[in-house]
């Protein structure tokens, strides 16, 4: 849920990407020219009802949502764009629960599932340098 204006978001976040996430290197001023930047604008996210896991497989769709996982106080979310490297409904689901720090078999425990759209604007670095 937005808490910022959209610009706010997209400096912090871009901020923390390049900069602060633990996964990588902090970003060096001799990437810059190799860069592309995409910005995901989300839809607001919808609870997603479902009677269980098989039920929920179903009505995911693939290529399109992106997905938050809450269960407990801990949560997850894949933007759309990772159907890219996991193609199934079910593959998704579980690595949203490893992402999560939740076994797969949480499902059995029904989580709170909301799925959103993304609005994908990308770009080199020189274009959006030039704004």
């Amino acid at each position: 849920m937005a808490h910022r204006t959209l610009l706010e978001d997209v400096i912090s976040n871009a901020c923390s990407a390049a900069f602060q996430d633990p996964r990588f290197h902090p970003l060096h001023e001799r990437e810059l020219s190799n860069i592309s930047v995409e910005v995901s604008v989300l839809s607001v996210p919808q609870l997603l009802e479902y009677d269980d896991f098989e039920d929920l497989l179903q009505k995911i769709v693939p290529d399109i949502d992106g997905l938050i996982l809450n269960h407990k106080g801990q949560q997850g979310t894949f933007l759309p764009q990772v159907w890219e490297e996991l193609k199934s409904p079910k593959e998704f689901l579980e690595h949203l629960c490893m992402k999560a720090g939740l076994s797969p078999i949480i499902f059995e425990e029904h989580p709170s599932i909301y799925r959103y759209r993304v609005e994908a604007i990308e770009d080199s670095f020189d274009a959006i340098e030039a704004l």
